[in-house]
């Protein structure tokens, strides 16, 4: 399942906020979305434990 928001840096308020209608979920698990999380969670092992 993907799941996605964009957030916006408020200044006055020193905090993040979620953009209105920026976010999004799909409407179910597939095999695509799966091998993206996967892909995406090896990069991040790599770069961050080497």
């Amino acid at each position: 399942v993907h799941v996605a928001s964009v957030h916006q840096y408020i200044p006055e308020e020193k905090t993040y906020k979620t953009v209105p209608g920026s976010g999004g979920l799909s409407s179910e698990a597939n095999a695509q979305e799966g091998k993206y999380a996967w892909d995406w969670a090896q990069n991040i092992w790599a770069d961050s434990l080497g």
